[in-house]
């Protein structure tokens, strides 16, 4: 027993050597941040005209006419993003969803800002708890656990505000070179955009 307990000690040093090669503590991403980077071709001019379609329907107009089209519309980009990375909503969803349209019916519908304020901020945790519910198993969460995780996803989200640039860099470094003619429509924008500001 005891000349098994000593070989089994031997055997068990290379594999403590083995593990110092590959560290533990580098950063991996998970699998949707991967097709978030692969499918940029998708996702980064689906976002810029998500972003124009803010800056219509918002812009010195945070509660009118517009702002129930825009949270249609915020809803849909969610679904096509979704569906983009292979993940399908879940059973409930529907209730988020068809809540925070009628919040935004409600706030078009009246003047007070305090239901305006209240409103909006439902609104917004009704949203992070949508997207909770599509990547954890919220069902047996409690109120404290979805506070502390609707916290913890809007810091980490102000993190990730890089990754746009990020992702677009390396989309435009891996398949730019072989697409001359993308290359060719972001130099067409760039232009475009500056004349029309100044025509605007």
């Amino acid at each position: 027993i005891n000349t098994e307990q000593v070989e089994a000690k031997q055997n068990a040093v290379p594999k403590a050597q083995d593990s110092k090669e590959t560290p533990v503590s580098q950063k991996t991403e998970s699998a949707e941040c991967g097709k978030l980077r692969e499918n940029f071709r998708f996702f980064g001019p689906v976002t810029l005209l998500y972003a124009c379609f803010y800056a219509f329907c918002m812009y010195r107009n945070g509660s009118g006419i517009t702002f129930p089209f825009f949270m249609v519309g915020s809803l849909l980009f969610l679904c096509c993003s979704l569906e983009r990375l292979s993940i399908t909503l879940r059973k409930g969803s529907g209730f988020y969803m068809t809540s925070m349209i009628l919040l935004a019916v409600s706030t078009f519908c009246t003047d007070d800002s305090k239901i305006i304020n209240l409103n909006k901020t439902a609104i917004f945790l009704l949203m992070m708890s949508l997207l909770l519910k599509q990547f954890y198993d919220t069902s047996e969460w409690r109120l404290g656990k979805y506070l502390r995780s609707i916290c913890r996803l809007t810091v980490c989200s102000l993190g990730e505000m890089g990754r746009p640039f990020a992702d677009g860099a390396y989309y435009f470094k891996t398949e730019g070179k072989k697409n001359k003619t993308l290359w060719n429509a972001v130099l067409g924008v760039v232009i475009a955009v500056p004349m029309l500001a100044i025509v605007v």
